[in-house]
């Protein structure tokens, strides 16, 4: 019996939690903030969901302390509530998000094996772009931070993180305990009909689509690369569309505090003397929606500087679009240039805007590397996949 713990939901686990449970001999159950337990009983998830409430903070924190303060009134209410969970549902072993503090007490108060899951163990992503250095605050936060990682990593029986690069992040002396398994996906409907798919979202039934798609539009994510290769590429392809999905806002870096209250967004615009109608953009989509708009694209540039396994790179490749993306982090990973994508360096844009013109004037001399990117996704990183990968990890402490 596996018990997963998240404090949001859906989350990294929900997919997997689910698939598990499906596995003969195997149970799973769910722990998580019952801020979303209405959310869980209208969705009728298929395993078993139980909540915890995490403290109201009894004062102000210190400000470089506020995640770590957070992840400890996770942690303590996960624990405050297990003994009534596991008289339901008597885990066998707990799976938990380290960097939301929800396995940092476990091995204090139980005698129960305990996983922890670790995106990055630091805040690598503020400092990635050398045009943004880091300052004193990020500094701060990044040590109260790791101090919460690490602490949790000591306190686990295994550590599993999505990439190897995200490994390579770890001190020397915990690395024995590290496992790497990416979280897993399910391939979306074939391409299909692109001009039906267009059409049908309202974009250009005719001419490339040149796309951009991440959860925010920041420095660490390459924004601004994909925009001055957009702004040359337009000039070589005057009928090229621009299509950009995602937030206007900076999560994971620092550059906003250069900005002067700009967002990033605004800021490139402004810089590269781009109009609002540069590009046509969307914010948030439906999952569905997401995909039908990555399908209608001819060419996806994902210029990402760091990040430990970002699912956008997967959901591009999964849509069988080519995809040129940056040869940095755990991209190369994934992606062998030529056979399923495209690697760059970041700031190689004439590199970037060369192969891209020669893809969007000759597409179906890439049609190959499209197919075999859905392909990798399929073979290497579905939900089946994940799903084995977590039992091997959990069958080495149970």
């Amino acid at each position: 019996r596996v018990l997963f713990i998240h404090p949001a939901h859906p989350s990294q686990f929900t997919a997997i939690a689910q698939a598990m449970a499906a596995v003969p001999g195997v149970e799973t159950a769910v722990l998580t903030d019952e801020a979303f337990a209405d959310q869980i009983r209208s969705e009728g998830v298929p395993v078993p969901y139980f909540g915890y409430r995490p403290d109201t903070p009894a004062g102000a924190s210190l400000w470089y302390a506020t995640g770590c303060d957070e992840g400890f009134r996770h942690g303590k209410a996960v624990c405050d509530v297990l003994p009534d969970v596991l008289s339901v549902f008597p885990a066998d072993v707990v799976v938990g998000h380290a960097s939301f503090g929800t396995t940092f007490f476990l091995k204090n108060m139980y005698r129960i094996p305990v996983v922890s899951y670790v995106e990055l163990p630091g805040y690598h992503m503020a400092w990635c772009r050398p045009e943004y250095p880091p300052l004193a605050e990020h500094l701060f936060l990044n040590g109260t931070f790791q101090a919460l990682v690490y602490a949790s990593a000591v306190n686990s029986d295994r550590v599993i993180v999505p990439s190897a690069h995200a490994a390579r992040h770890f001190p020397e002396e915990l690395r024995h305990k590290v496992r790497i398994q990416m979280e897993g996906f399910v391939l979306p409907e074939p391409q299909g009909d692109k001009k039906a798919l267009r059409l049908k979202h309202s974009l250009p039934e005719t001419g490339p689509i040149l796309g951009f798609a991440s959860r925010t539009l920041e420095a660490m994510r390459g924004f601004d690369v994909f925009l001055e290769v957009a702004r040359r590429l337009k000039e070589l392809c005057p009928d090229l569309t621009v299509l950009v999905l995602g937030s206007e806002q900076t999560l994971y870096g620092n550059e906003l505090s250069y900005l002067d209250g700009r967002s990033f967004k605004g800021y490139i615009m402004e810089r590269l003397g781009l109009a609002e109608d540069f590009f046509i953009w969307k914010d948030f989509l439906p999952y569905d929606a997401f995909h039908d708009h990555l399908k209608a694209m001819d060419l996806i540039l994902f210029p990402l500087f760091e990040g430990a396994a970002n699912w956008g790179l997967f959901e591009a490749m999964a849509s069988g679009v080519p995809v040129i993306a940056a040869n940095r982090c755990f991209v190369p990973e994934v992606i062998e240039h030529g056979e399923n994508g495209f690697l760059f360096d970041p700031y190689d844009l004439d590199g970037m805007t060369a192969l891209g013109h020669d893809i969007l004037e000759n597409p179906e001399a890439f049609v190959h590397v499209g197919q075999n990117a859905r392909r990798t996704i399929r073979d290497s990183y579905s939900i089946t996949n994940s799903v084995a990968g977590y039992l091997q990890v959990i069958g080495e402490v149970v």
